[in-house]
């Protein structure tokens, strides 16, 4: 009786590993490059950022880059174009999972339904594994000493 109670003692930890694990997920850095004197950036850190941000608590990392004052991140900046050859982009830019978004109309448009689509590819990525983690452990014969 005891293999009955320990198979679903594994499977209720392994759901509720589940569980958290997909109320989780994985986090994303999201770099904001923008300058002081920017109205447009301003706009973007009001109006675009927070709903993102509350959306996805834990889910999201925000860096924001001051590049007008700061030489280190305007040299961030030149490594991210580089990395991603994503070159020239206008001020605000966003940088998230190697995708760059810059400007105004195309951070607006396009970086709310980019960032969903990814959380939502990473909670299927991570539903995947974890059902077949699950399989393994439901087809894994008891130990000895179960």
């Amino acid at each position: 009786m005891s293999n009955g109670r320990s198979t679903v003692g594994r499977i209720i930890t392994l759901l509720l590993f589940t569980l958290l694990i997909g109320a989780t997920g994985k986090v994303y850095e999201l770099h904001f490059f923008w300058s002081k004197d920017c109205e447009i950036c301003h706009k973007i850190i009001q109006d675009v950022l927070p709903p993102l941000m509350e959306k996805y608590p834990q889910r999201l990392n925000l860096r924001k880059h001051e590049i007008s004052t700061d030489v280190e991140a305007y040299d961030l900046l030149s490594e991210f174009e580089e990395k991603t050859g994503n070159y020239n982009n206008p001020i605000p830019v966003i940088f998230i999972a190697n995708t760059a978004f810059g400007g105004e109309k195309e951070i607006v448009e396009r970086l709310p339904s980019f960032v969903d689509s990814l959380m939502q590819k990473g909670n299927r990525a991570l539903a995947n594994k974890t059902t077949q983690e699950k399989n393994c452990l439901l087809y894994t014969s008891p130990s000895p000493r179960d």
